[in-house]
């Protein structure tokens, strides 16, 4: 599937691709499926800190994961005050994050991570 000039199959496969094989730890689906949503909209699991070793130690707690994700958006406004716009829709896209990974629950979210589509509406 074509968006924007991008080929959303291939984009969606580099990054299940990482997850695979860059976590360490037995994932369910719907965690796997929120992972790669959040690679996808981070760019890199790996400068997220204290995600991975978190991700591995396989005891998750909800509000520790939300900290987790969105001191890494802190971080990026503090080095970059001019990007302060976007964290209310960061923080969003975390707890539709998740959703996912401790619910299963995919509400409304722009990306059918399960088939690798970008929805349109």
């Amino acid at each position: 599937m074509y968006e924007n000039g991008t080929d959303t199959n291939l984009t969606f496969g580099r990054f299940e691709n990482f997850i695979s094989t860059g976590i360490n730890a037995k994932l369910t689906q719907d965690q796997f499926n929120s992972l790669v949503g959040l690679r996808y909209n981070v760019g890199a699991l790996g400068e997220i800190n204290r995600l991975l070793p978190y991700l591995e130690s396989g005891s998750y707690e909800k509000s520790t994961l939300r900290n987790i994700i969105n001191s890494h958006y802190d971080a990026i406004i503090k080095s970059k005050p001019d990007k302060e716009k976007y964290k209310v829709g960061w923080y969003s896209r975390t707890e539709k994050t998740l959703e996912i990974f401790f619910d299963g629950n995919y509400g409304d979210m722009p990306i059918d991570a399960v088939n690798g589509k970008v929805i349109i509406q």
